[in-house]
């Protein structure tokens, strides 16, 4: 009969943990990875837990020594500096004691996110201009854009959502030219009039301008409203100047994934959109 040597490390691994379960304290947790919680200032730190009611289980931070506590996997740990490097280790406690730390989890580096992510651009001589398959992780969009149209006709804009073509939008608009003013406005209709593009009769090198803010767009308990600012200004007389101010609404609860923007006349090739997401 052969026998097996019980290697010294084996033997002293259940030792503790005989030890440990006779005390009544928790065995320790395994770690798991951790990952920049996405706030410049957060990680979140995985573990596998000992199916033990009762625990609670903390995360402690190399370097800062910071900590944060939790009955469940991840654990949430706060304050941490932006562009420094930490691995963490999880123990386990109840009434009896605390186990000894695990393992250092891997490397993280919390990075401070931007406020605008860049999301897509559509250009070019057209008179559609969508953003489709937008995602939802953003808390509201953005759209910049520069415009300029080909022919010397109405220069009009039209915005819709999700290809809704239905009289589910309403608008009100303020604009002037620096000489007088005016408002208009639908309460109902099939899209959201966000204003005028430059015309092709323009200067060559006049544009028209747009942003236009999109809040609760992946909300489907509310309805989606707009924030509008657009100009132009031809350098002429005060009647080809424009800056205007906007406000929109679609009446619906669903989540906007997609945007179309329909121009009256065709758009000069330099014509560009780009859709941004706002996560603060």
């Amino acid at each position: 009969m052969s026998i097996t040597r019980a290697k010294q490390s084996s033997l002293k691994t259940g030792v503790v943990k005989y030890d440990n379960l006779r005390a009544g304290l928790p065995f320790t947790p395994t770690i798991g990875t951790a990952t920049d919680g996405g706030t410049g200032s957060t990680v979140s730190v995985a573990f596998t837990t000992n199916n033990t009611a009762g625990l609670t289980y903390t995360a402690l931070s190399s370097p800062g020594s910071l900590t944060g506590t939790s009955t469940t996997s991840p654990i949430t740990v706060s304050g941490l500096t932006s562009g420094t490097a930490y691995t963490f280790q999880v123990n386990a406690a109840n009434s009896a004691g605390t186990s000894p730390y695990s393992a250092a989890s891997n490397s993280v580096t919390p990075a401070t996110p931007t406020s605008f992510e860049s999301i897509a651009t559509v250009s070019g001589s057209s008179t559609t201009y969508t953003f489709s398959s937008i995602p939802s992780t953003y808390k509201s969009l953005q759209i910049r854009g520069l415009s300029r149209g080909d022919a010397g006709a109405n220069g009009g804009m039209q915005l819709t959502v999700n290809s809704d073509t239905g009289a589910n939008y309403g608008y009100h608009r303020l604009y002037g030219n620096g000489v007088s003013a005016a408002s208009d406005g639908s309460s109902s209709t099939t899209n959201i009039d966000p204003g005028y593009s430059a015309l092709g009769t323009d200067l060559a090198d006049v544009y028209a301008v747009w942003i236009i803010d999109i809040h609760d767009y992946a909300s489907t308990t509310k309805n989606k409203t707009f924030r509008i600012f657009t100009g132009k200004n031809r350098n002429t007389t005060n009647s080809d100047n424009i800056i205007q101010l906007g406000s929109g609404l679609w009446r619906s609860t669903s989540a906007i994934t997609s945007i179309t923007i329909t121009a009256a006349t065709t758009q000069a090739s330099s014509t560009s959109f780009a859709l941004y997401g706002i996560k603060g």
